[in-house]
């Protein structure tokens, strides 16, 4: 009883249109490039609150010249230490606050920024990945190519008796 001869050509080619009729797998890999990062740390708006972030408090009247300069500094300071009398509790507080957000913005802005950077490494090495499959792919189809033909050959059987 003899086998039905294998045809390595017809084999090969049977697989490739299959393949071809798929989707392209190299499509099916595609990781997108990320542009470079802008680091939040690094923007001029955080640099802007970390200077700006507190006020003067207190309230020391400038030297007044005259009578009538010193009469109204004195009432100008009464009035001064009034006010902040009844209001530094609330403005400490506010200080307080402001600080205190300043302080969450840049350890938020750290925080993405090293996620920012994890995410682009994680790409790169995706993407290598990727880029090595598609190497042992392709050496597979060549070794396989090349076994298929080995294997013809051998069914073939010697020519010469």
């Amino acid at each position: 009883m003899q086998a039905n001869p294998v045809n390595a050509r017809k084999l090969v080619a049977e697989l490739c249109a299959e393949v071809r009729g798929d989707e392209d797998p190299g499509a099916r890999i595609s990781i997108p490039d990320l542009p470079p990062s802008d680091h939040i740390q690094h923007r001029a708006e955080l640099a802007h609150l970390n200077r700006h972030w507190s006020w003067e408090s207190g309230c020391e009247p400038p030297p007044g010249g005259g009578l009538a300069g010193t009469l109204f500094g004195r009432v100008k300071a009464r009035l001064a230490r009034f006010v902040w009398n009844v209001l530094e509790r609330r403005l400490r507080a506010e200080q307080n606050f402001i600080e205190n957000l300043v302080r969450f913005n840049n350890e938020l802005a750290k925080r993405c920024d090293q996620l920012s950077d994890e995410i682009r490494m994680v790409a790169q090495a995706e993407r290598d990945a990727a880029a090595a499959l598609a190497r042992r792919v392709d050496l597979g189809h060549h070794l396989l190519e090349a076994r298929l033909a080995q294997l013809e050959t051998m069914l073939q059987g010697p020519t010469e008796l």
